[in-house]
């Protein structure tokens, strides 16, 4: 910059300093270039200072930065400093709702609908879309939880993983809410249509019996849609029909009086274990990614690497099967001590709930994995009961 002021023959002047520097001439020029370096100093220094007091702030899960939606904030009148962060009479009351219909199912695509149409809007006037109502669902505040990570640098992504603190405010969400919701919608395993809109109870849920490959609708457009193969068309069958045999052997299983006393019991410890198992799991994570990172920058040797991520990818996924475990109850709930209002609640039930039920229920640990069989008899509708076979194992 100094070159090209010279070379045109510009002077800068510096009104800190009350006079004018001439970038031709070599004392000016050593001022100048003195006073870049301190500024950038002091610059650093700031940055750093503020980087202190907002890990400070996050290590005793302080408030830190801009206020999110649900939120409001009371300041000392006087020194102007926080004194509490406190629910907004408002907007707390949606982001509470927001969390429970995601627990019972409900899709982001369709609360974004129906907030439109009730014009709720978000802090720039607009309504909600999908994609903002997830960042909300997954911002760990609502439940009144901090992210902290002391090694953090700006975006350094060496920084190793973050942990979840206690926050100084009270939660708008329990925990266990939280963590449910924040499994549901970031399982790697869940499919949704290309659209966002569930509209089949079984597809990519049950399977073929012969081959194992999930079940999926053909023919979505006819009268009759079918459950198919995905992979061969080993075995084919109404949807209509399937439906109607899961749905009984689903509500039937719902009724038992012995299924209420066992999530009454799962429910008691929930809160406490899926937060440890949280805090680990994100650990664990963090550390793979780590490990992978080092390996691809050269950083680890392969040979290391051969040895040490194995062990860590075999510590993620028995952390995701306790953190699955410790959840499965919960899209049951609502649906479960109704006793013969029991089909009629199915029935009011959303499909992208009542599929998580299906998926929740249909594993070799309950109701065992549903497997459709192919027809005995070409040409012949046999019942579904022959056509269907449930696979589980004793637990």
């Amino acid at each position: 910059m100094l070159d090209l002021l010279e070379e045109r023959g510009i002077k800068v002047l510096v009104s800190t300093h009350g006079r004018v520097y001439d970038p031709a001439n070599p004392r000016d020029r050593r001022s100048l270039l003195e006073d870049a370096v301190d500024s950038e100093y002091e610059s650093a220094k700031t940055s750093t200072r503020g980087r202190r007091t907002a890990a400070a702030q996050a290590a005793k899960g302080k408030p830190h930065g801009r206020l999110g939606f649900g939120w409001t904030r009371l300041y000392d009148p006087k020194t102007r400093e926080l004194v509490e962060q406190l629910h907004h009479p408002d907007e707390a009351p949606l982001i509470e709702e927001l969390f429970k219909r995601l627990d019972a199912g409900v899709s982001f695509r369709a609360i974004a609908a129906d907030w439109e149409a009730r014009d709720i809007v978000n802090d720039s006037g607009t309504p909600f879309s999908p994609q903002h109502l997830r960042r909300l669902a997954i911002n760990p505040a609502y439940a009144g939880l901090r992210e902290h990570n002391p090694n953090r640098r700006g975006k350094r992504p060496d920084a190793g993983p973050a942990t979840l603190v206690d926050a100084t405010w009270t939660g708008i969400v329990s925990k266990a809410l939280y963590y449910r919701v924040f499994k549901k919608i970031t399982d790697p395993e869940r499919h949704t249509s290309r659209d966002g809109r569930a509209r089949h109870l079984l597809s990519r849920i049950a399977r073929c019996d012969p081959c194992g490959a999930f079940l999926i609708i053909i023919r979505a457009q006819k009268p009759k849609p079918l459950y198919s193969c995905q992979k061969h068309g080993c075995a084919s069958i109404g949807e209509a029909a399937l439906d109607e045999w899961a749905t009984d052997v689903i509500v039937g299983w719902l009724m038992r009086d012995d299924v209420a006393t066992w999530l009454r019991r799962s429910g008691e410890a929930e809160d406490e274990a899926l937060a440890k198992i949280a805090d680990k799991l994100a650990e664990a994570r963090a550390e793979l990614a780590k490990l992978r990172a080092a390996l691809k920058s050269g950083a680890m040797s392969v040979e290391t690497g051969m040895i040490v991520e194995p062990g860590l990818v075999e510590r993620v996924k028995n952390l995701e099967q306790d953190e699955k475990d410790a959840t499965t109850p919960s899209v049951l709930r609502p649906l479960v001590g109704l006793g013969e209002r029991t089909f009629e609640a199915w029935e009011d039930t959303p499909i992208e709930a009542k599929r998580d039920v299906a998926r929740t229920l249909f594993v070799p640990e309950i109701l065992g994995e549903l497997r459709l069989k192919p027809n005995p008899v070409r040409y012949q509708v046999a019942p579904v009961e022959d056509r269907v076979t449930t696979r589980k194992v004793d637990v």
